[in-house]
């Protein structure tokens, strides 16, 4: 699990930077999340957890999450999560919208 999950290599590679910059602990549940997409204007990162408690987790590391995306996208300010619980047979569920700045 883990590194190996990740199918989008944008994703891969800021997880791998978050990963040597602040360790397996911080990576625990960071694999778990997907990105989304990037504004047009490339200001706002969006990230979709499949739970609560992993978003929250994340809010802890989003600068440099926020750093790393900006190898990319330099005008990178914003995080947006959104918790999207699966409720299994195909059910999802919108939990949370989350917002978390670099500043």
């Amino acid at each position: 699990e883990g590194i190996s999950q990740i199918q989008d290599p944008l994703w891969r590679r800021v997880c791998i930077d978050v990963l040597r910059i602040l360790g397996p602990a911080a990576f625990k549940n960071l694999w778990k999340i997907k990105l989304s997409h990037i504004s047009t204007e490339g200001k706002k990162a969006y990230l979709i957890s499949p739970t609560i408690d992993i978003a929250e987790t994340i809010e802890i590391y989003n600068f440099v999450i926020i750093e790393a995306l900006k190898k990319f996208y330099p005008a990178l300010l914003f995080l947006e999560t959104k918790v999207i619980e699966n409720l299994g047979q195909n059910k999802k569920k919108l939990r949370e919208k989350i917002i978390f700045s670099s500043f």
